[in-house]
């Protein structure tokens, strides 16, 4: 891999919709009504085989997609396809996406008892997934800016927002991220005073005696999966990664796996969820198992099952919080006292192991003055660079992810991250900064001589701004580059000399961990130089293809470090399995 960019090879897609194979149609079937006579398990299986077959899969592929005899849908589709094709295209049948919303459509569908033969059945799912393809990839316009790398980077935005976090081919990745933020979250809750009833109330609802059983279940689960995976790439050469598992008993006695929390974690197969109810997929990413009524479980969406280590549980646990336990203040409990002033201080203390900064946290910081103090500081020692931290944790309204509108989109980005001018749907007549707004705010200071954490600032040090955000899902490419767009704007518009500030940093809290070593042995500001490179480089189309190039121009931080430098994480999760599997 070349360390110098993070994507060593783009390719432009151009996924198969409803109106290219059926140009003659003016009124368009419903999804619900291809869906209603075709009972569930059918659905649910077919939807796994779109997992593990044909997700992304070229027009060659689906040449299996049909059975041996129904050789006239097979004709009649190629035949129509060759006439709608354009030469230098390349297309694919479905998107990491497609099989959710197929799941998603026929979980609202109460199934219908027909006749429907082999011939419709696939027929009716060729439709729907059209259907569904069309739906996925509209977008609201975009309007033009003078500036084409803007724009070029709002078509990105908009092409991988409402497919960030499906489109996942590097599952480990994503369990290490979710899995080492799961037991510090567990630890935590589990001694504080505050979360305590809360963690205790939770861990009685599903049944278990401690947080370990239910990480334990969810690793037991992938690795049962993994096992017949194996079994099945042996028997038959095709490895089918999402297919249903048995539930066996003998796992109970080792602890592997708790039925208890397999059904906390199920949905019953025969469920209705109203579509209205499950915007981006709410319902499922709280139930990413279905139970079957052979008493098997189905799992359909890997990453929801490895959002349940961590992401899902902030809703779990403000549920008990505010409506049974009747708690106040559970925001600034989770967001201030175990993101910022634990997880976020005690992932930047394994990088200044070293004592290479001069280091204030939160804490320490709002002590010396509470109004405006940074989430974390640091200054090199050797060279007197500053780093400041703010930390967001923010969540992306179903509405918002729905609406595929690059402009609705980024202005909900731009209330939670760089200034907050409308709170639940009210204007607000004072905006209030945040985030990027945050940092603006300290760079100011510091450049007037007013930084009350640092006496010794100065107008000339060198100042990284470093956004921290919980989920990298919530920073889809394209997106990093307009926030850098937003913080320089912003600062000249406050009339602050921009010369010694460094471009806008976005990272995912969980990189601070997983990179400890790195940063500790290199410093920060060491990577962050050649991730700016990378973009100064990228902008100038220095791989000579104009795709990579703005793949490469539009990444995080985050992103950055996960592809020019991949590692194996195996030392530093020995410390984290130790509290899961050698505690009991």
């Amino acid at each position: 891999m070349n360390t110098n960019f993070a994507y060593d090879k783009a390719d432009i897609l151009q996924v198969v919709e409803y109106h290219l194979i059926y140009p003659e149609e003016k009124v368009y079937p419903t999804i619900c009504s291809l869906l209603e006579n075709i009972p569930r398990e059918k659905i649910v299986r077919f939807s796994q085989l779109l997992v593990n077959l044909y997700s992304n899969a070229s027009i060659e592929d689906m040449q299996n997609f049909f059975s041996p005899e129904n050789g006239f849908l097979k004709d009649d589709f190629n035949k129509r396809f060759k006439n709608a094709r354009k030469e230098g295209i390349e297309y694919i049948f479905t998107t990491a996406q497609t099989p959710l919303e197929l799941l998603r459509y026929a979980f609202s569908t109460p199934y219908q008892s027909g006749n429907l033969d082999s011939s419709s059945f696939e027929e009716n799912l060729l439709k729907v997934i059209l259907l569904i393809n069309e739906r996925l990839h509209v977008h609201g316009d975009i309007q033009k800016d003078s500036n084409k790398k803007i724009e070029a980077c709002k078509l990105v935005l908009a092409n991988s927002f409402s497919q960030s976090g499906f489109n996942s081919n590097n599952y480990n990745q994503t369990f290490r991220f979710a899995f080492t933020k799961s037991v510090d979250f567990f630890e935590y809750v589990s001694k504080n005073n505050y979360f305590k009833p809360i963690y205790n109330r939770f861990i009685t609802k599903i049944g278990i005696s401690n947080y370990r059983q239910y990480i334990k279940t969810i690793i037991g689960v992938f690795a049962v999966m993994k096992l017949n995976a194996e079994h099945t790439l042996k028997e038959i050469g095709v490895e089918l990664w999402m297919g249903d598992f048995p539930f066996i008993e003998d796992r109970i006695q080792d602890d592997l796996i708790s039925k208890n929390v397999l059904d906390f974690l199920s949905m019953d197969i025969d469920d209705v969820v109203p579509l209205q109810k499950n915007e981006d997929y709410v319902h499922f990413r709280n139930k990413p198992l279905i139970k079957n009524k052979d008493g098997t479980y189905a799992v359909y969406n890997l990453i929801f099952l490895f959002e349940r280590l961590f992401n899902s549980l902030y809703f779990d646990f403000q549920h008990i919080a505010i409506k049974e336990l009747h708690l106040p203040k559970f925001g600034i409990e989770y967001k201030e006292r175990f993101f910022e002033e634990t997880l976020l201080h005690s992932y930047i203390s394994r990088i200044n192991h070293n004592n290479r900064y001069l280091a204030i946290n939160g804490v320490e910081a709002k002590n010396i003055k509470e109004n405006g103090a940074p989430d974390y500081f640091l200054k090199n020692r050797e060279n007197n660079s500053i780093i400041l931290f703010e930390h967001k944790d923010i969540r992306i309204k179903g509405s918002v992810k729905q609406s595929r509108n690059v402009n609705i989109i980024i202005d909900e980005y731009k209330n939670k991250i760089l200034s907050v001018v409308e709170n639940h749907g009210e204007k607000l007549k004072h905006p209030t900064p945040i985030g990027i707004g945050q940092l603006i705010n300290l760079i100011e200071k510091i450049r007037n001589n007013d930084f009350v954490w640092d006496s010794n600032a100065n107008y000339v040090d060198i100042i990284y701004p470093v956004l921290v955000l919980t989920d990298i899902n919530i920073i889809p490419d394209g997106l990093p580059y307009l926030m850098n767009q937003w913080f320089y704007e912003n600062l000249k518009a406050k009339g602050i000399d921009v010369q010694n500030i460094k471009p806008l940093i976005v990272i995912e809290v969980s990189t601070l961990l997983l990179y400890s070593d790195e940063f500790r042995e290199n410093s920060l500001e060491y990577y962050m130089e050649k991730y700016y490179k990378m973009i100064r480089d990228a902008e100038n189309n220095g791989s000579n293809n104009l795709f990579l190039s703005l793949a490469n121009m539009c990444v995080s931080f985050s992103e950055y470090m996960l592809n020019a430098y991949p590692k194996d994480f195996t030392d530093l999760h020995e410390e984290f399995k130790d509290l899961v599997f050698n505690q009991e």
